[in-house]
C-alpha cells in the first residue's frame, strides 16, 4: 500500500512539472512574435514632428510590408525615410506610408531594426489631443519567406503641446509666481515586455519545488 501510494505521488509530481513545463513553452512562443513600434512625439500646433518606427523578429526578419495610415486633416501629407537595409519607402494613397522590402538572405534581419520615420505638421487648428500614425503589418515574413506570428504593434503618435497660459505683468515689487511645468506624453514604446514570462517562470519554480516537498513530506510519513 505504501508502494502504491508513493508511486502516485511521484506520478503527480511528474504530471505538474509536465504541465508547466508545455505551459512555458507555450508562452515562449507567444512572446516570439516579434514587435513594430512608433514613438510618440509632442509638437506645438502647426508644428513638425518627426515619428520613428522600428521593429524586432526574434526569428529574423527576411520579407516585409508595413502600411502606416496618417491622418491627412490633422497632420497633412506625410512624408518618409527609410532606414532599414534592404528597405524603401513611398506615399502609396495620399495618407498611407508604406515600408517594404527584403533582406535576401536565409537568416534575415535579427534583433531591433530602425523601420525608418515619418515626418507631419500638426494642423494650426488642432489645439489639443494626439492623433495616431497607425500601423498594419501586411507581410512579416522570416528569410525562408514563413511568416512570423502576428508581431506587437504600438502606434506612433503626435500630441499636440498645450498652451501656454498667459501671465498678467505683475506689479511694481510683488512676487512672481514660477509657472507649473505641464507633464507630456513619454516617447516611445515597447520593443517587447517579457514581464509576463518573467512570473510565468516564478510561479512553475515555487510549484515545483512545492510538489517536491509534499512528495518528500508524504514518502516519510508513509515509510
Amino acid at each position: 500500500m505504501t508502494k502504491q501510494t508513493t508511486l502516485g505521488l511521484g506520478t503527480i509530481t511528474v504530471g505538474v512539472v509536465v504541465a508547466l513545463a508545455a505551459l512555458l513553452l507555450f508562452a515562449s512562443s507567444a512572446f516570439a512574435a516579434g514587435t513594430i513600434s512608433g514613438t510618440t512625439e509632442n509638437v506645438a500646433a502647426g508644428g513638425t514632428a518627426t515619428v520613428t518606427f522600428s521593429e524586432s523578429s526574434p526569428t529574423g526578419l527576411g520579407n516585409w510590408q508595413f502600411d502606416i495610415t496618417v491622418d491627412a486633416a490633422k497632420l497633412g501629407v506625410p512624408t518618409c525615410a527609410n532606414v532599414i537595409p534592404g528597405g524603401g519607402c513611398n506615399i502609396v494613397s495620399g495618407n498611407v506610408v508604406r515600408f517594404a522590402g527584403a533582406d535576401g538572405s536565409a537568416t534575415g534581419l535579427t534583433g531591433n531594426q530602425t523601420i525608418g520615420t515619418i515626418t507631419v505638421t500638426a494642423a494650426a487648428a488642432l489645439t489639443t489631443g494626439c492623433s495616431d500614425l497607425t500601423i498594419a503589418a501586411t507581410h512579416f515574413e522570416d528569410g525562408t519567406g514563413t511568416a512570423i506570428p502576428t508581431p506587437t504593434i504600438t502606434n506612433g503618435k503626435v500630441c499636440i503641446e498645450a498652451a501656454a497660459t498667459a501671465t498678467a505683468t505683475p506689479a511694481p515689487g510683488s512676487a512672481t509666481a514660477s509657472p507649473t511645468p505641464k507633464a507630456l506624453p513619454q516617447t516611445g514604446g515597447p520593443a517587447g515586455d517579457t514581464s509576463d514570462l518573467t512570473w510565468l517562470v516564478a510561479a512553475a519554480g515555487l510549484v515545483i519545488v512545492a510538489a517536491g516537498a509534499w512528495t518528500m513530506s508524504r514518502s516519510r510519513k508513509d515509510n
